[in-house]
């Protein structure tokens, strides 16, 4: 959950009681800031818990600010965490976190960035979302079929993927350099998440000229 504060809550499903499995309540906060935050996306390459945060001010890679003004988008990432069932006898420094830990993963920022984006949205090129859900035991009724939202589906031999592969960002930045209202693209299938060229016929990285924009969406952002 991310608060308008710049900080991040982090909720842990149910249910709870003697014979849950869940506090069914926000559990903590990780120690990261995230300056004038907009919005908060799944990062469907990374299962083991990772998300895209669109805010202000670039941060170093140990989640400290970096002092550079402007744009950012971090991608934070469940860094560690004991698996399974856990029994009451352990002992934690935190509790409730059960001593799992965060990291940011990547900060992009005006390095890359053509100004302050407002919203941001994920290809859905390749995508699995019209195959059958996958619900856990623990799910509240049958979910439907197909076209549902799950950020996972079942793969070959059982195996749990993405429900879809993205391969870019989208950042809608109305206020660009690039002129009165751009879309920058981010490259989020390679490493360097580049800003990637959309017009090869112009000199140097063009983003897309979208005068006035404000807003973007994706089918698992509705």
């Amino acid at each position: 959950i991310l608060n308008r504060g710049g900080d991040l809550a982090i909720f842990e499903s149910g249910p709870n009681g003697v014979n849950g499995w869940g506090y069914d309540d926000i559990i903590g906060v990780p120690p990261f800031t995230f300056e004038n935050p907009k919005r908060i996306l799944m990062d469907f390459n990374r299962l083991e818990g990772s998300i895209w945060i669109l805010h202000e001010n670039k941060l170093n890679l140990d989640g400290t600010p970096s002092g550079i003004a402007g744009g950012a988008v971090t991608n934070m990432v469940i860094d560690s965490a004991i698996p399974g069932a856990l029994p009451l006898s352990l002992l934690f420094a935190s509790p409730n976190f059960r001593d799992m830990s965060f990291k940011v993963n990547i900060s992009i920022g005006p390095d890359e960035l053509t100004g302050v984006p407002m919203d941001m949205a994920m290809d859905d090129l390749l995508n699995l979302g019209g195959a059958p859900n996958v619900a856990p035991v623990q799910s509240a009724g049958t979910p439907i079929n197909s076209n549902g939202k799950s950020t996972v589906r079942a793969g070959g031999g059982g195996v749990i993927v993405g429900a879809k592969s993205p391969n870019f960002m989208f950042l809608a930045v109305p206020t660009s350099t690039e002129g009165p209202g751009v879309v920058d693209v981010i490259d989020v299938s390679s490493p360097g998440y580049r800003r990637f060229d959309t017009n090869v016929f112009l000199p140097g990285i063009q983003s897309i000229p979208v005068a006035g924009i404000t807003g973007l969406c994706d089918y698992w952002r509705q």
